[in-house]
């Protein structure tokens, strides 16, 4: 008697056959959604660039992992128009997209948000007291927020003799973590040069740009008609060229006066720095006077680019030099004037030593002809500290003296600790010790082995147009032929 075809061995087998068809396309699909979605998330990609420059850098992970507010990127143009301006533009912002989505998986209380500007006008309205237009950036915590422009986001040149600008370095991973533990802190320290005296302020612009990466935030200010705001951490005053008035010297005393919160006043001189008299008896009770003529090495082995004016310094013996002292890395002296220390201790205050020039050193006049008495002991950078005590509390406050304002300019040129010593001071007066941010900026041009999108397309057809497919087809022969033999 012939056996029912429902229960015969072909029918049994050929059904599990087709089962186990229909669970590999549910598989299949299940995990093209599953895939989807999780790429939409955390977005996924291979980084073939010889420096990594795709790929968020160990220090920027260990940054952020102490951010424990909610922060928004907020990237004010579509995804694809940042990626669209590669190295061939000049401003290779496809950098951008893969370093955010590397930061929003890096800590999970950060979050990236495209927004157009043209297609949702009404979200500009929020930041009225700005100037907002397509590929700026906001970072956006519920304490603060920052804009930034795609200036802030490369190390730009200038030639002097044609005016035409070109990019020289990109800073995108830096710029974004210092904004984004910017954001989360509970104060942000303020930094305000002073106008109206002739000061040489333009010439700070890569100080300002550092501070601004370190999450300082920096405005101008004249003592005459503004004073200080009270919520000014640190003045600086560059290389100025008139003296000052007595008001005005009296409302830098009562600024330091005010000492709960460490007020600090920074001074650079100039090599053609000539003599005010209000200014330099004011900072002759610090222990401070600038001193004649320019600093230069004698000793051609310590000098730069046979400029005598740009040499090699020493540390000197105050607590922020200590900490570079296993350094191999040396401080640069540019063009400095000599700075003299009138005293080491004098009431409350007491002066410090940072940078000095070696001890083969000399100073020259504007003719070049150099002091007489020979190599002298001098600084180009010192710290003096106004110190006193209530109870066991201790209150200082803090002038800063630097010998030139090439002093900050030095790190863009040569390989020195300038910038670190300038950040070691203010962070331990501004109680952010071990908080600067040291990520380093990246070369625009790349040695890279990178997919190009003729690749890319030939990459997306081998693997979806054949692989797949492939795979799909030889799992369906072998059912075939299963059931073919049942």
């Amino acid at each position: 008697m012939k056996q029912k075809f429902s229960k015969s061995r072909s029918f049994r087998y050929g059904g599990i056959a087709t089962a186990i068809t229909a669970g590999f396309i549910v598989v299949v699909v299940l995990l093209n959604v599953l895939a989807t979605t999780l790429y939409e998330r955390f977005p996924l990609g291979v980084d073939l660039t010889s420096d990594q420059k795709f790929t968020l850098s160990e220090e920027a992970v260990n940054y952020l992992a102490d951010v424990d507010e909610d922060v928004v990127i907020y990237m004010l143009s579509p995804r694809e128009t940042y990626e669209a301006y590669d190295e061939s533009t000049g401003v290779p912002l496809n950098r951008l997209p893969r370093i955010a989505d590397e930061i929003s998986k890096a800590n999970n209380h950060i979050k990236v948000e495209y927004i157009d500007l043209d297609a949702n006008p009404t979200f500009a309205q929020k930041y009225s007291e700005e100037t907002l237009s397509q590929l700026h950036i906001i970072i956006e915590s519920a304490k603060r927020h920052f804009t930034i422009s795609v200036y802030d986001l490369f190390d730009i040149q200038t030639n002097s003799s044609t005016g035409t600008q070109s990019v020289t370095g990109e800073k995108i991973e830096l710029t974004l973590v210092s904004k984004i533990l910017s954001c989360a802190m509970d104060t942000v320290p303020k930094v305000s040069f002073v106008t109206g005296h002739n000061e040489d302020t333009a010439s700070l612009a890569a100080f300002k740009q550092l501070l601004s990466d370190n999450g300082y935030e920096t405005n101008e200010i004249s003592l005459g008609s503004d004073g200080i705001p009270e919520d000014t951490n640190f003045v600086v005053i560059a290389a100025p060229k008139l003296d000052y008035t007595a008001e005005e010297l009296r409302v830098l005393d009562a600024f330091l006066a005010d000492d709960a919160d460490n007020p600090t006043l920074m001074v650079t001189f100039s090599a053609s720095y000539a003599p005010l008299d209000n200014f330099d008896a004011f900072l002759s009770e610090w222990g401070i006077k600038a001193g004649d003529g320019m600093l230069v090495e004698t000793q051609q082995n310590r000098y730069f680019t046979n400029s005598p004016n740009i040499a090699i310094g020493n540390l000197g013996s105050s607590e922020y030099a200590s900490s570079f002292a296993s350094s191999q890395v040396p401080p640069v002296v540019a063009n400095s004037k000599p700075i003299e220390l009138l005293f080491t201790s004098k009431g409350n205050v007491t002066t410090e030593s940072v940078v000095t020039p070696s001890n083969t050193a000399q100073t020259v006049d504007a003719d070049g002809n150099p002091d007489e008495t020979g190599t002298r002991s001098y600084d180009v950078l010192t710290v003096s500290k106004n110190t006193r005590y209530e109870g066991t509390t201790e209150f200082t406050a803090n002038v800063v003296a630097v010998g030139s304002n090439d002093f900050f300019n030095a790190s863009s040129i040569f390989s020195c600790i300038n910038d670190d010593i300038i950040m070691k001071i203010y962070n331990s007066i501004s109680g952010r010790e071990g908080q600067d941010v040291a990520i380093s900026t990246r070369t625009v041009s790349d040695t890279a082995i990178s997919v190009t999108n003729t690749q890319a397309v030939w990459i997306g057809i081998v693997l979806f147009t054949v692989t797949v497919p492939l795979l799909l087809l030889i799992a369906g022969v072998v059912i075939w032929l299963r059931r073919r033999h049942l």
